[in-house]
């Protein structure tokens, strides 16, 4: 169980937690890892900081939380997501007849 205790004095946050105080700085989540096809966006890694995913082009973000935030606890809130491949398509016009091609991601 953890406390959220406020020192008013001194106007710093700090974490309890087995009879011992952290401050919020000391508090990181880690790395979340890679994103396959994608990247992630962030600043840091530290408490209260966000992350955010995005696809390469040509894939499309799906399932887990595009946005997620560094808990009081060390852990990344939502879950991670993936990033599938969507079709691309190529069109071409010839004698007022038009051909459309799609194909898939680059891998």
């Amino acid at each position: 169980m953890f406390e959220i205790l406020y020192d008013t004095a001194n106007l710093y946050k700090h974490m309890y937690s087995n009879k011992k105080y952290f401050s919020s700085s000391e508090i990181n989540c880690g790395n979340p890892g890679s994103l396959k096809d994608g990247y992630i966006e962030k600043s840091s890694f530290a408490y209260n900081s966000e992350i955010i995913y995005h696809c390469n082009e040509s894939f499309n973000l799906t399932g887990g939380t595009k946005i997620r935030r560094c808990q009081s606890n060390a852990t990344w809130s939502g879950q991670k997501p993936k990033c599938a491949c969507m079709y691309k398509a190529s069109v071409t016009i010839s004698n007022k007849k038009y051909k459309i091609q799609l194909y898939p991601c680059s891998k």
